[in-house]
């Protein structure tokens, strides 16, 4: 084919496509309605795969793609790529998780430690659940060298497992427009047991982009619909965790 979007995209999941992660299976667990009145303190951490974790382009569709080697539609699909991975991951959970889960559990008299550097994931001890503890108490990783670390009763977590562009494929051949992908948890967490006191597990997509989407160098739609899925999938964990807030 001779399409230029075609070839843009086909040579975008040749060289750095990847299979959309699954939505979580992890039960939501909803606050025991006295979690706000026991205040106490709380650290506001959040943990991905590396610290400078950038926006990333998914693929979503079961089928896998084979290698490719197509060199037209090359310098726009880098233009694409590049443009994505200046969205950096590092600010926008400041923007719509640090500072505003901070500024919410401050307002219930909590003590709150923020943390803006984020905990790699693969450097977590995993946590060995204890005789007699049931599947799904506790969180998966072991936080409780952090709470000690901040000095806290408790922690929330943010964990971002993905954050970038989808696309839907068969094939080679794209169905519909590029949308805002993130998949991410937020935890509440009891610092001294590690175990889980809320959990809100979400993949968020925003819908397909609309109109003339491709227009390098800012991809400007793009790059919204990004933010737009990391700050709607936050926000429905914020609501889970204080709308029960007298």
């Amino acid at each position: 084919m001779n399409n230029p979007t075609f070839i843009q995209w086909s040579v975008l999941l040749s060289v750095f496509g990847a299979l959309l992660a699954g939505c979580s299976t992890m039960p939501k667990i909803a606050p025991q309605a006295s979690f706000l009145s026991d205040k106490g303190s709380i650290g506001i951490i959040w943990v991905a795969k590396t610290a400078q974790q950038k926006g990333e382009f998914y693929k979503e569709g079961s089928q896998m793609l084979g290698d490719l080697a197509i060199s037209q539609g090359l310098a726009d699909a880098s233009d694409l790529m590049k443009r994505i991975r200046q969205e950096e991951l590092k600010s926008e959970v400041k923007k719509r998780y640090t500072e505003l889960f901070k500024s919410a559990f401050e307002a219930k008299g909590f003590t709150v430690k923020a943390v803006d550097e984020c905990y790699i994931r693969g450097k977590l001890p995993e946590f060995n659940t204890p005789s007699g503890g049931k599947e799904g108490e506790f969180a998966e990783y072991d936080y409780t060298s952090i709470a000690r670390e901040l000095g806290v009763d408790k922690l929330s977590v943010l964990d971002v497992r993905a954050f970038g562009i989808s696309r839907a494929f068969y094939g080679f051949v794209p169905t519909g427009s590029p949308r805002g992908y993130s998949q991410l948890s937020v935890a509440l967490v009891e610092g001294k047991s590690n175990r889980l006191l809320g959990l809100y597990p979400l993949t968020a997509m925003t819908k397909n982009c609309e109109g003339d989407w491709n227009q390098p160098p800012e991809f400007a739609h793009l790059v919204k619909a990004m933010d737009k899925s990391m700050e709607d999938a936050v926000d429905e964990a914020f609501v889970l965790f204080f709308k029960q807030a007298p």
